[in-house]
């Protein structure tokens, strides 16, 4: 299109905004035909055909090269009908439809491969029911249902292997509500409420047999408090206090399946420190010795269930140094040295 022309078109555009005397808007008077437009954020060209002083018929978008991005059609002033993109090399990028120009109908974004990516269903210009993304496996990622624009009902999300890993409740937009997590068996590993996205309150963890293996309360998606811990059985394990999501507690005790302790230490912050020990299900020490910064550090003495000394363990940095084993009558019956690769 000529300089003239471009001019012409941007002056007759101005025009269509000015009222006559009446108030009534002045008699369209852009030519058919078809005009080209480039913008200076992007550099494309777009080539839009008028009809009746309005955009009427085919429109164009090229890349910089003159590859065509993308193609629809307008009708009095609105797109209507498949609009198509395409990425630099010619395949499609996207499929959708519009009526009175809004996105009306189901659209598909696709992979260069040429399968799909997603499909985001439309209802005047807001998403409505579920819209779905794909793996290049033609697998679901996620699954989202819409109600209006916003987000409401259960939000799935995937495996690669197709099963689904978490199914969260939206409302309003926001998620609000159960949050249950899955093993890739299938098999349900997690319970909880939630807001933001983020588990509140009150939930349970299970083992992939699902057996309950946890319980406890969530903050800001941080367990807190005291929470119970169980063996497959259901028999209590421990009661343990978590503080930002770590273990938090002096002492912090392991009991036998049988109920007896098994032993005891303190965690600062998900870590071992000081003294810890550990019994046999007689009540006899079995072990003691102490941790840094989570790490055995020192001598950690070893007692046979008939209550003598059976060995030394030395450590540095959790590390096993050296072990000296004695017998009943606390005379050395062996002792074991391990190289240590320096750091």
């Amino acid at each position: 299109m000529s300089i003239f022309k471009s001019a012409i078109l941007s002056f007759l555009i101005v025009l269509l905004t000015l009222y006559n005397q009446g108030g009534v808007l002045a008699k369209p008077l852009i030519p058919d035909g078809f005009y080209n437009d480039v913008t200076k954020e992007d550099g494309l060209v777009r080539t839009i055909e008028y009809k009746n002083g309005q955009p009427n018929g085919r429109f164009r978008v090229f890349y910089s090269d003159g590859r065509i991005k993308s193609m629809g059609t307008y009708l009095n002033g609105y797109v209507e009908g498949m609009v198509q993109g395409y990425y630099p090399d010619g395949k499609l990028e996207f499929k959708s439809f519009y009526r009175k120009g809004r996105l009306h109908g189901i659209s598909y974004l696709y992979y260069p491969s040429g399968r799909v990516n997603q499909e985001i269903a439309y209802i005047n210009g807001l998403r409505e029911g579920k819209s779905t993304e794909y793996s290049e496996k033609r697998r679901p990622v996620t699954e989202r249902p819409f109600l209006s624009g916003l987000e409401n009902g259960m939000q799935k999300d995937f495996y690669p292997n197709g099963q689904v890993y978490r199914e969260s409740r939206y409302s309003n937009g926001k998620q609000d509500g159960l949050i249950q997590e899955y093993y890739k068996s299938g098999t349900l590993k997690a319970v909880n409420m939630g807001y933001d996205n983020k588990r509140q309150g009150p939930g349970k963890e299970y083992d992939e047999s699902g057996a309950l293996h946890l319980e406890g309360i969530w903050k800001e998606d941080l367990l807190t408090g005291t929470a119970r811990l169980y063996y497959p059985s259901q028999r209590l394990k421990s009661e343990v206090n978590f503080k930002d999501g770590l273990m938090h507690d002096d002492p912090y005790q392991i009991l036998y399946e049988s109920g007896e302790l098994l032993s005891t230490g303190t965690v600062i912050l998900g870590k071992r420190e000081g003294t810890y020990q550990e019994f046999y299900k007689n009540k006899k020490l079995k072990r003691e010795g102490s941790y840094k910064n989570g790490l055995e550090e020192g001598v950690f003495k070893n007692y046979s269930d008939r209550g003598f000394v059976s060995s030394d363990d030395f450590y540095e940095n959790g590390v096993l140094l050296n072990q000296t084993r004695y017998n009943q009558d606390g005379k050395i019956i062996g002792e074991n040295f391990y190289y240590q690769e320096p750091r």
